[in-house]
Order: structure tokens, then C-alpha cells, then sequence
């Protein structure tokens, strides 16, 4: 009996070494096309895979130098996921039985190119209980737009569904440290390149938590999933914002083909920033509409610093509107952005720039007035033309966008010193465009028409001193134009009309030295009862309708 047991213990001890021999010399790249035609099946995707190498020292495992995976119907220059490096700890029985079961996998500087120039990196991602029957658990750090630094957490269970080749993912779980993405990186791969260059520097910062109890990967079921987004203490430098946006938190969710953005809000230019709207249709037309709110807004910091000594704008700047749009692309946007809304100005200021004393010294037809007016007027009025800046009364205007211009009509902006009224555009690329008439008031029109008596041509019925003008630029840098035809004519007809009248006026030399005329009753006429009881002269009729028709309202 010992002998047998001996004989069987010596057996065993003789299986048992050449097993080992048989899996030291075992050359596991005989197993590659199998391996290659489990993981495509799986998959549904065409699998290339480097040298495999096999340990048997516990755990078994199996190392591959390179895999990639493409798309059935690509070529082998267009990959959809590289990798360096694969270790998979492998369940040896299944794999005898030519079925691969993983315990354990991770993955190690993986690129992945999800088409339109758009890549992500993967510095590592450990895969567990991989069957093509799943569940398979995922716990991989990505580096998306990151330029290789890990920037995104990604836990979930992949269901790979073989035999119906719909996969899904349970309870994912998406964290993404946005302070590690490089915001030109991204905008280069939605072609925006230009946008791209103009962002190139500039930091983001905010945590993105992406979550997901049921995410379908297939693209003619995605929509069905419901995914939610939650960013926190978000934060972007922006060339044309000073200081940026802060604290910018924001959540939504997708489902059904489109985005709701519940809530979104945030610090800008020293106020604050409220907004909620939604993406219809994200895969392909990208339709989008936001209620949009700014509030308490400092002008300055929205605008680019226009220099010492230039004209700039100071005050407060309060927007509400509804806006609605088409894709994301500038074109597209610009063609399609429409929306209107209120606008608030107040504490605004013109640094550097009386814009009255500027359009007056525009009026090159009276050369010196400004000087004449600032040495001649009352002191009151002398001080507001030395004034070095325009402050203005707030500002309430509604307002329309179009084409990419916030278009306002009949918006009234009002100084101390005049007033506008008329039509305004701003553009997004910041250029301004005033076409209004310019009203001074009464008192000031008449201490002017005192002071040198042409200003009287410029008045209106109401006594006002009043002229076409434009404003225009490009903020913060603006100027001043009048309608010179519009003045120009009106002072050629008064002029004109004061000259003539002097010519065909037929008053004798010598009524100019006769006191008073005597009558037959031998009393005296005083010389200015005499001029009231003269009748115009049919020439002064004649010139002053011809005059009246010359400077009337043109049709």
C-alpha cells in the first residue's frame, strides 16, 4: 500500500513539473488570434494586440507591449483606442476551455481619438471581472485635454451585452478636475482655432461630477440615459474679462437628446451672473435657448484698458434677456443668435471725453467757438465745457439682438449738459453705433446764442440748440461726429437769407438821420413806429419762402 501511495505521490510530482514545464515553455502567442477574436467579438471592433508575454508565478497574468482597437469598417491608420502597455491577470481554467476571464487588467498610457480631431489620454485604467458577460468593473484616472496630466476619476459597471451588442454603463461615477484641462486644447478640437488662440494661456478651475445610474453606449440609444452634471467652483480667465468668471456652479441634465440647464451661476466683473436654459437636439443641431440675468456689473472690467489719457467708460451695468441660438460655431451662432431684453446704465461715465465740448469743436465752419465760449459764458456754463469727462443720468432701454447686435430704438442718454435721442447698435465684437440728435437745453442754448449769436440758426422751436450726430468705435474707444451737412446748411440759409435781405431792403440813407418824421398836424413819428408800420417788400416774401422751402424737413 506505501508503494502505491508513493507511486502516485512520485506521479503527481511528475504531473506537477511538467505542467510547470509545459507553461515555462509555453508560447502564449499561438493564443493571440484567439485572444484578438474574443476581445473584438466583445467589443464589436477589429483588435490588434503587440507581443504577449505569460506568468505562471502567482497571480497568472498575462502582459501584451501594445494593443489597438478600431472600427470594423476603418483601416488600421485610423485607430480608436492605442495603448503601450496591457497586464491582465487572467482565470486559467476558462482560459483552457479557449474562453478569456479577467480578474484583473490595467491599461497604461492609452490614447483614445473619438473623431474630429477629438483625443483624450489615459495614463492608467484598471479594468475587474472581465467576461464578455460582464459586469466589468472600471476604475481608471483619464487625462482629457489635459496634455498628459490626469485630470479625470472614472468608476462604473460595464455590462458589454455581446450577443445583443448593446452595452451599457451602471452607476457611473465621472470626476473631473477642470484646473487640469487645457481650454485651447479643446476649443482646437471643435475647430475653433482662431477662439483657441485668443484662450491659449488662460487657466480653468472647478470640479465636474458626472453621474449616470444607466448610460447607454450605443448611439441610437443614448438618449435614453439620464445624465447628470454638477460643477462647483468653477473659473475661467477670459481675455476680454477682467479677472474672469469665479465661483461659477452650475447643474443640468441630459436626457432624451437634450441638455436642461437647471441652474447656472457665478461672480463676473465684480457682479453676478444667473442663467438657465436648454440644449435641444446635442448631436446634431444643437439648438439652445437661456434666460440670461447680469447684475451689478462694473463696465470697466468687461472692456479692454484703452490707455492713458484715452476715453473709457466707467459705471454700472445691470441685463436681463431671453436668447435663443443655433450650434456653437461663431458662424453659425452669429447667424442665428436672436433674443431681446432690458438694459440698465447707471454711474456711467465717459472718462476722457466731454462729449459736448467734442462735437461743438467738431464744427470747423466757426473756428475758436469753444475758446470763445469757455472765456465769454457765465461761470456755471463756463464749467461745463472745461468739464474733463461726460457723466450721465441712468439709462433704462429695451433692446433687441439680431445678427449679433444688441439693436436699441429710440433710446434717450441724457448729461447735464444735452441729450440723445435716437437709434443705437452694439455689437459683440464691441462696436458702437449711435445715430441720434443731440438737444441742448434752453438755458445753455441761450447763454451759447448770447455769446456768438450763430448758434441761434441751430435752435429749434423750443429754444433748444439741437444737430444730427454719431457716435462710433469700437469700446472703449468712441467718436464723436455731427451731421456737419445738416449745420452747414442751416448756417449757409441764415446766413444767407440775413444777407439778401440787407440787399434788396430798400429803406432811403436819409430815413438812418431823421429822428422822427412830422406830419401834416405837425406832430412826430418816432422812427420805430415807422419801421413797425412798414410793410415787407415783395423781394423779402419772396426770399424768405424760397429760404423756408430751402431749409425745410426734407421727404
Amino acid at each position: 500500500m506505501k508503494k502505491i501511495f508513493a507511486i502516485l505521490f512520485f506521479l503527481l510530482i511528475a504531473l506537477f513539473i511538467g505542467l510547470a514545464v509545459y507553461l515555462l515553455t509555453l508560447d502564449v502567442n499561438k493564443y493571440k488570434p484567439i485572444l484578438t477574436e474574443r476581445i473584438g467579438h466583445a467589443i464589436n471592433k477589429d483588435v490588434r494586440l503587440g507581443n504577449i508575454s505569460f506568468s505562471v508565478f502567482p497571480p497568472v497574468s498575462v502582459s501584451a507591449n501594445s494593443i489597438s482597437i478600431k472600427d470594423i469598417e476603418k483601416t488600421w491608420d485610423d485607430v480608436f483606442i492605442e495603448a503601450g502597455s496591457l497586464n491582465a491577470r487572467v482565470k486559467i481554467l476558462p482560459l483552457l476551455r479557449k474562453n478569456l476571464e479577467i480578474e484583473h487588467l490595467s491599461i497604461r498610457d492609452m490614447d483614445v481619438s473619438l473623431g474630429h480631431g477629438i483625443k483624450f489620454g489615459m495614463p492608467e485604467a484598471i479594468l475587474r471581472n472581465i467576461s464578455i458577460y460582464g459586469p466589468i468593473n472600471i476604475d481608471a484616472r483619464l487625462s482629457i485635454f489635459g496634455r498628459g496630466a490626469e485630470n479625470t476619476k472614472v468608476k462604473a459597471l460595464l455590462y458589454p451585452e455581446a450577443e445583443t451588442k448593446k452595452p451599457f454603463i451602471k452607476n457611473l461615477q465621472l470626476e473631473i478636475d477642470i484646473s487640469k484641462i487645457d481650454l485651447a486644447s479643446v476649443l482646437e478640437a471643435l475647430g475653433q482655432d482662431e477662439v483657441a488662440r485668443e484662450f491659449s494661456g488662460k487657466k480653468l478651475g472647478g470640479e465636474l461630477a458626472i453621474t449616470s445610474e444607466k448610460l447607454y453606449l450605443d448611439l441610437g440609444k443614448i438618449h435614453n440615459s439620464a445624465i447628470y452634471m454638477d460643477l462647483s467652483k468653477g473659473a475661467i480667465e477670459a481675455p476680454f474679462i477682467k479677472d474672469g468668471l469665479k465661483d461659477v456652479n452650475l447643474k443640468a441634465q441630459m436626457k432624451e437628446k437634450g441638455v436642461i440647464i437647471e441652474r447656472l451661476t457665478g461672480e463676473v466683473a465684480g457682479g453676478n451672473l444667473s442663467a438657465d436654459g436648454w440644449v435641444k437636439d446635442v448631436f446634431s443641431f444643437q439648438d439652445w435657448g437661456f434666460d440670461l440675468a447680469l447684475k451689478n456689473i462694473d463696465i470697466s472690467r468687461i472692456l479692454p484698458d484703452p490707455g492713458v489719457g484715452r476715453p473709457g467708460f466707467e459705471g454700472g451695468l445691470d441685463i436681463t434677456m431671453d436668447v435663443t441660438g443655433a450650434g456653437f460655431s461663431q458662424d453659425k451662432l452669429l447667424a442665428s443668435l436672436t433674443g431681446k431684453g432690458n438694459v440698465s446704465l447707471y454711474n456711467s461715465v465717459l472718462k476722457n471725453m466731454n462729449l459736448l465740448e467734442t462735437a461743438l469743436n467738431k464744427l470747423d465752419m466757426l473756428p475758436g467757438i469753444v475758446s470763445e465760449l469757455k472765456q465769454n459764458l457765465p461761470s456755471y456754463y463756463k464749467d461745463i465745457l472745461r468739464k474733463k469727462d461726460t457723466a450721465f443720468k441712468p439709462i433704462d432701454a429695451k433692446f433687441e439682438l439680431r445678427e449679433g447686435k444688441l439693436i436699441f430704438k429710440d433710446v434717450v442718454i441724457e448729461s447735464d449738459a444735452f441729450y440723445l435721442k435716437g437709434d443705437a447698435t452694439l455689437g459683440l465684437d464691441r462696436i458702437l453705433k449711435v445715430q441720434a440728435n443731440l438737444f441742448v437745453p434752453k438755458d445753455l442754448s441761450e447763454a451759447f446764442r448770447e455769446v456768438a449769436h450763430e448758434f441761434g440758426y441751430l435752435q429749434n422751436s423750443q429754444g433748444m440748440i439741437t444737430m444730427p450726430l454719431m457716435v462710433y468705435g469700437k469700446l472703449p474707444d468712441v467718436n464723436v461726429m455731427p451731421d456737419m451737412d445738416y449745420v452747414i446748411q442751416r448756417l449757409a440759409v441764415s446766413k444767407g437769407q440775413e444777407l439778401l435781405e440787407s440787399i434788396f431792403r430798400k429803406d432811403k440813407p436819409a430815413d438812418s438821420d431823421v429822428e422822427g418824421e412830422v406830419s401834416e398836424d405837425g406832430s412826430i413819428t418816432p422812427p420805430e413806429e415807422k419801421q413797425e408800420q412798414r410793410k415787407p417788400e415783395p423781394e423779402e416774401v419772396l426770399l424768405k419762402t424760397i429760404f423756408d422751402i430751402i431749409s425745410g424737413p426734407k421727404e
